[in-house]
């Protein structure tokens, strides 16, 4: 009784770790400054240029005037990867669920694969 009393009390402080690490992960992958910007002003961060070419003046009939104007970034834009931030330590299910049904004991820094 005291046995599996204890490893189910291990196995739940296990897989609140667990959560815990998964969700600071993903938070720090998260773009929260791009996604705040994004929300309050849509044309500071530019997704490209388009360019418009607007009729002559009549003023000026043989002068080009072109219009600039800036296309707002898509939201799943501001989610690409460009590899410049530091990779999280990808936890690897498989490899812990491995351990526990062997019995062994299982240490939270020891979740990745070798």
């Amino acid at each position: 009784m005291y046995y599996s009393a204890f490893t189910l009390l291990r196995l739940a402080v296990l897989a609140v770790h667990l959560i815990i690490s998964v969700a600071i992960n993903f938070l720090t992958q998260l773009p929260i400054y791009g996604l705040l910007i994004r929300l309050v002003d849509p044309l500071q961060l530019p997704g490209g240029v388009k360019i418009n070419l607007k009729a002559p003046l009549q003023s000026f009939p043989t002068s080009i005037h072109l219009i600039l104007q800036s296309q707002p970034c898509s939201w799943l834009s501001l989610w690409r990867w460009d590899g410049s931030k530091p990779s999280a330590k990808v936890v690897d299910f498989k490899y812990t669920l491995t351990l526990l049904l062997q019995g062994q004991v299982v240490y939270p820094w020891s979740w990745t694969s070798k």
